[in-house]
């Protein structure tokens, strides 16, 4: 799983931090993957936190949606309905 993924996710859930988004993902593991992929899944993102995020563990969402360039959206009028939206990379 891709951090983007965890971090989008957390939004919909009302998390704040990104240890929250990962914590989350690693908490569900067993419902969000083939039982052979949990290990691999959650230790690619977990790697991808570690080498990409410094300073990861006193990080907002949106400290890090705001340094990587991204916006929120919604893709759908359910997205919109239930405050679940997407990130992308901010329109020019």
């Amino acid at each position: 799983m891709k951090l983007i993924s965890a971090v989008e996710m957390a939004r919909c859930c009302g998390l704040h931090l990104l240890t929250e988004a990962v914590s989350n993902v690693l908490n569900h593991s067993m419902n969000l993957f083939k039982y052979d992929r949990v290990e691999v899944e959650c230790a690619e993102l977990t790697m991808e936190l570690q080498e990409s995020v410094p300073n990861y563990k006193n990080k907002t969402i949106e400290e890090w949606v705001e340094e990587n360039s991204l916006e929120w959206y919604y893709e759908t009028e359910q997205d919109k309905e239930f405050d679940c939206p997407k990130l992308r990379p901010k329109s020019t």
